[in-house]
């Protein structure tokens, strides 16, 4: 069903830090360092890594790949099946995230 993690999305106070990390430590392609935040990449996806500001570190989201369509249905349906509420994303938001479709739920923890 998940075939791969494909972003990650990091809130923190030093989010402009990782314009710095991302290409000089980490090797990664600097794709966008603005007031919303700083996106890498390391291949040709759009982008893996996003680092925007906030109150304190913590990470905001993880993308995961599911193959395409009927794997998102597939991995919504059984999501639902274990009892999580899975919302479906606004076409904004995959748009945001370069992605062709979105759903979304809160991980266990909250």
């Amino acid at each position: 069903m998940i075939t791969a993690l494909s972003y990650v999305g990091i809130r923190s106070p030093r989010a402009a830090e990782w314009a710095d990390l991302g290409p000089n430590v980490l090797g990664m392609e600097l794709v966008r360092n603005d007031a919303d935040g700083v996106v890498l990449r390391h291949d040709d996806a759009a982008h893996r890594i996003t680092e925007c500001p906030g109150d304190a570190d913590a990470l905001d989201y993880l993308g995961w790949d599911v193959g395409g369509p009927e794997g998102l249905r597939e991995a919504v349906a059984r999501l639902q099946a274990d009892g999580y509420t899975v919302a479906q994303g606004e076409p904004g938001l995959a748009a945001a995230r370069k992605v062709a479709g979105i759903a979304w739920f809160p991980d266990p923890l909250g």
